[in-house]
């Protein structure tokens, strides 16, 4: 019963999230059907073959419109040790992030993992070098990632050119 509350809770934070980002960044953010699982985690291999449109379209638990330089994973949380952060050693964020990092090297783009606490708000974690040039302010460095509030994000909606611009150029150079 528990695991089900919980599959519940996030589709329903996937399509809270989809509404904002469409509301942000324009409409075609939709949940992945089976949210991710086709060809997250241990289910890489059934990729070989399929396109590189269906690799783009089904990995990660978002489905985001062309252009989008982001593959996103969603988490719902009651909550997160916060502290465990600051030692280095938060193994909750190590999994969100492996997991994410996977999808997105598969569809060769960047990963984002946004999730939410309960009563604290919602969260954005993405690689660092992203935003060390955008002199943003109130974020949690941790590890090679950084940890901002979504608001934060979707303020650097005009610097996602950026972002992209940096994606293409670590396709050509690495």
């Amino acid at each position: 019963m528990a695991r089900l509350h919980s599959q519940n809770k996030g589709k329903n934070f996937e399509r809270q999230l989809c509404e904002i980002l469409s509301q942000h960044f324009g409409e075609g953010f939709k949940r992945t059907p089976y949210s991710g699982s086709i060809f997250g985690k241990t289910n890489i291999s059934r990729s070989v073959g399929m396109s590189e449109g269906v690799i783009n379209t089904l990995t990660g638990d978002l489905m985001t419109p062309d252009g989008f330089p982001f593959s996103v994973e969603c988490k719902a949380y009651q909550d997160l040790e916060f502290h465990r952060l600051l030692t280095g050693n938060c193994t909750k964020v190590d999994s969100w992030t492996t997991q994410a990092t996977q999808d997105a090297t598969l569809s060769k783009k960047e990963m984002l993992v946004v999730f939410k606490l309960n009563n604290k708000g919602i969260f954005v974690c993405l690689n660092y070098d992203l935003i060390k040039d955008f002199n943003l302010d109130n974020y949690i460095k941790y590890k090679n990632f950084a940890i901002i509030s979504l608001e934060k994000f979707l303020e650097m909606k005009n610097n996602i050119n950026i972002v992209k611009e940096f994606i293409e150029g670590r396709k050509i150079n690495g």
